[in-house]
């Protein structure tokens, strides 16, 4: 499951129609690093096309990740304030939603309610990789650590926000692209 399901459906159609209008669409080529591992970032980014590879290491050898449509990254770094502990490379052509900090901070302060839905909806995000992290601490393959999702049952009130997930996430896509022509 990826994070469309667990973040973006904590939001309303307002939100992501928000999000899409103060955001901005920027291109990456393969390979291209989105994010470099110590540098601080001014940006929480949504993939809307293409896949990212998440590595750490000196030399960025190690891949931890990979992330697909839907899913978004720096929200660690936005909420602690500290440059990220990991390196994002475009696997492929990838197209992202950036937002900008400074924007994501305002409309945080001056709208509560959207506040709530979107801490919460990082706070599930960010619990269900941290239970998906320690599951693999077991596992004999530790070459993609966060590469599975928590297996098992889903809580049923995280079932109604999934249900909600994938049409907002087409709702964000069909907006990202006419606002990026």
């Amino acid at each position: 499951m990826r994070a469309v399901l667990y973040f973006l459906g904590h939001l309303t159609d307002l939100d992501i129609k928000w999000l899409v209008s103060n955001g901005r669409a920027v291109s990456y080529g393969e390979g291209d690093a989105l994010v470099i591992a110590g540098e601080p970032i001014t940006d929480i980014g949504f993939l809307m096309e293409g896949e990212l590879s998440i590595v750490i290491g000196d030399q960025s050898e190690k891949e931890v990740n990979q992330m697909h449509a839907g899913e978004i990254f720096g929200e660690v770094s936005f909420l602690d304030s500290r440059p990220p502990s990991a390196t994002v490379l475009a696997a492929t052509p990838v197209r992202i939603l950036a937002i900008d900090r400074n924007d994501m901070e305002a409309k945080l302060d001056r709208d509560p309610e959207f506040a709530a839905r979107f801490f919460r909806g990082i706070g599930v995000l960010l619990a269900n990789r941290l239970r998906g992290l320690i599951g693999h601490l077991d596992d004999a393959d530790k070459d993609n650590l966060f590469s599975q999702e928590v297996a098992g049952e889903i809580d049923p009130e995280l079932l109604d926000v999934v249900n909600l997930a994938g049409r907002r996430f087409d709702l964000m896509v069909d907006l990202f692209r006419e606002h990026a022509s």
